[in-house]
């Protein structure tokens, strides 16, 4: 099994992920799988049904992060679906969706990707970035 390419950090009051990958798809693949794997307290896992575009895109890269992030908890509380994946068509983001499965609920609610200690790093095609979430 490959490695998830996220692992978490010790925090006093919040959840605390640092994650990392060789691309910035990837690295958005393993913040999104990183925190829903919190809320639902298993990995995300199955093949996306489809793909919804993430619109209202910032230009900074922190920022982008914590963008696609959020849209995935959106997704995940108020429409019942889970992303299993991101990928980049067209210098654009989607999330790749299905259901929850029958009885799958989230664990926890984590409300939000915050703009607090967020960082993004890349060097030499190595893509890292640390993210707070609030619980």
């Amino acid at each position: 099994m490959k490695r998830p390419g996220y692992r978490r950090l010790p925090h006093t009051a919040d959840l605390r992920l640092v994650v990392w990958g060789n691309s910035r798809e990837e690295i958005c693949r393993h913040a999104v799988r990183g925190v829903l794997h919190e809320a639902l307290g298993q990995r995300p896992r199955g093949t996306p049904r489809h793909y919804l575009p993430i619109d209202d895109l910032p230009e900074q890269e922190t920022l982008l992060i914590a963008r696609i992030v959020n849209e995935a908890l959106f997704q995940l509380y108020v429409h019942g679906v889970v992303a299993t994946d991101v990928r980049w068509d067209g210098g654009r983001p989607f999330l790749g969706i299905r259901p929850l499965r029958p009885g799958q609920l989230p664990e926890i609610e984590v409300k939000a990707a915050t703009l607090h200690g967020l960082d993004v790093t890349e060097v030499d095609g190595r893509w890292r970035a640390t993210l707070t979430v609030d619980l």
